[in-house]
Order: C-alpha cells, then structure tokens, then sequence
C-alpha cells in the first residue's frame, strides 16, 4: 500500500528543510571561512586595506584556496591577491 497524501507531504517538506539547511550551512561556512582568511592576511600582512577586504569576502572558493596555499610564501598583500 502506498504512502498517504499526508506522508507524502511531511516526507517532501522534510527533504526541503533538510536541503535548504545544508545549502545554509555551507554557505555560513564559505562566509566563515573569508573571515578567518582576513583574520590570517591580518596577522600576515597587518592593516588590510578595505578594497582587498572586499576581494576576499567576495572571492570564490577555489580563489580562496589559490591565495591560502600562497600566504606564507608571498612577500605582501599585493603580491599574494595580484
């Protein structure tokens, strides 16, 4: 026998919270990520200028991971944000 209508609905309604929760978790994690990425560029670098802050909070992850792997080798902020 098959799903009622109502299980049917509670069933599709908890598969949406479920997605909709894990999209926003990612993305509170992407934001926490930048954050620590300037809090990081910070102890590098000091003051971080406003337009490279902006670049890093609005940076895709795979920019982000590009300029992480290069903090420690590059001798400034312009050079490791190019």
């Amino acid at each position: 026998m098959g799903k009622t209508i109502a299980a049917q609905f509670i069933e599709e309604g908890f598969e949406k919270g479920l997605h909709r929760g894990l999209a926003e978790g990612r993305a509170e994690g992407r934001a926490e990520g930048r954050r620590l990425m300037l809090h990081l560029l910070q102890q590098r670098f000091g003051a971080i200028p406003a337009a490279s802050a902006e670049r890093v909070l609005a940076a895709d992850p795979d920019t982000l991971d590009g300029w992480a792997g290069r903090m420690f080798s590059a001798r400034s902020l312009d050079e490791l944000l190019g």
